[in-house]
């Protein structure tokens, strides 16, 4: 529950907490946590679950759980990423599964288009609505 961001529902000082010691040391080695991201810019491709969360020098931090559009068009989802990387205004990047089988970079000639990555936003984990 703490990895979705409900750890202050947990309370672990109740006296019949079942899995209470379980939990306890599964909080102590959690790496990753889900982050709420918007994307920026509109006329995106959409990230699909399970593609991969990037930071700004390439490394994989994460990956996409769930995509959709907002009520203002723009795409907003969550991804499950490393705890160094949750912080709101984080600016990450998601690798798009691309739709069409792409061209060996070896094979790339002046005017052809390449997958980039897709910039994202981290934002807090509720909404403030």
């Amino acid at each position: 529950m703490s990895d979705a961001g409900f750890g202050t529902y947990i309370k672990t000082y109740k006296p019949f907490f079942v899995g209470r010691e379980a939990f306890i040391q599964r909080e102590s080695k959690r790496k990753a946590e889900v982050v709420r991201f918007q994307v920026p810019e509109k006329g995106q491709p959409k990230p699909e679950q399970l593609d991969r969360v990037v930071e700004k020098r390439g490394k994989v931090v994460g990956y996409v759980t769930s995509c959709a559009v907002d009520t203002e068009g723009y795409l907003l989802g969550q991804a499950y990423v490393d705890q160094r990387y949750t912080e709101e205004g984080t600016e990450l990047a998601v690798l798009v599964t691309p739709r069409r089988k792409p061209k060996p970079q070896d094979k790339l000639t002046m005017g052809d288009r390449t997958q980039l990555p897709v910039p994202i936003v981290v934002l807090s984990r509720f909404s403030k609505r």
